[in-house]
């Protein structure tokens, strides 16, 4: 699985400033080393990361200034929600 979490990761860090120009205020997952989709609710954006079968995945609010959070685990494996 740290693997997989670099992977997500390093997708998110690489898409994180084009999608705050068209997104921020939304959330966007990230599973399977890719940018799933971006999202109006946290409910519908972990759905996503569950529904792709990920071991983990990312999903994050997207704002300009970074705000620390706690990573959670969830019953699919272990999801960063930021």
């Amino acid at each position: 699985m740290d693997e997989e979490a670099e992977a997500n990761r390093r997708a998110f860090a690489e898409a994180r400033e084009r999608l705050l120009e068209s997104y921020e205020g939304r959330y966007v997952t990230v599973a399977g080393g890719r940018v799933l989709g971006i999202f109006d609710t946290l409910e519908e954006a972990a759905r996503a990361v569950e529904e792709s079968g990920a071991g983990h995945g990312i999903v994050e609010k997207l704002f300009r200034e970074r705000r620390k959070r706690p990573r959670v685990e969830l019953g699919w494996g272990l999801v960063e929600i930021r």
